[in-house]
């Protein structure tokens, strides 16, 4: 492995962003993996503590109900789990190609449609943020505007 490999860290899925984001909201709230698990459970979810260990690792996919009701569970807007945090610019997509994180961002809280992909029939094509959107908002700034939100939202 060569030294450009071991500081270049790919960039993280939009499951790996859930993922961290289940684990960081549990640690907020100060409960166990047996508590979520618990609750989950309450909601109809036949889930274990290693199920919320799964998860939080990244090992196990999450389908939208499980989304939905995590987030009722940790008691967050369910755009908090699906948020980018930190200083990440990129979300890799299955195809391993990549979008910006603010692009994931403007759709999840905002309901934007940046145009970073477009389509040739059934065939994505991946561009440049257009609009509005091609003056990137410094990712600080976005993430000043998400806390804000996160804040009111609790």
């Amino acid at each position: 492995m060569s030294v450009y490999e071991c500081v270049v860290a790919q960039a993280p899925t939009f499951g790996a962003v859930i993922a961290a984001n289940v684990k960081a909201e549990r640690a907020r709230l100060g409960i166990k993996q047996a508590s979520l698990a618990a609750r989950m459970r309450g909601l109809g979810f036949d889930w274990h503590p290693q199920t919320v260990g799964n998860v939080e690792r990244g090992e196990r996919r999450l389908t939208a109900e499980e989304v939905l009701c995590l987030a009722l569970a940790l008691r967050v807007p369910v755009s908090a789990l699906m948020r980018p945090e930190g200083p990440t610019e990129f979300i890799r997509l299955p195809s391993g190609q990549e979008i910006r994180a603010t692009t994931v961002a403007r759709s999840v809280l905002f309901h934007y449609d940046d145009e970073s992909v477009t389509w040739d029939g059934d065939k994505p094509v991946f561009g440049e943020p257009t609009g509005a959107a091609r003056d990137e908002t410094p990712w600080r700034a976005v993430q000043a505007v998400l806390d804000r939100a996160m804040q009111r939202a609790r």
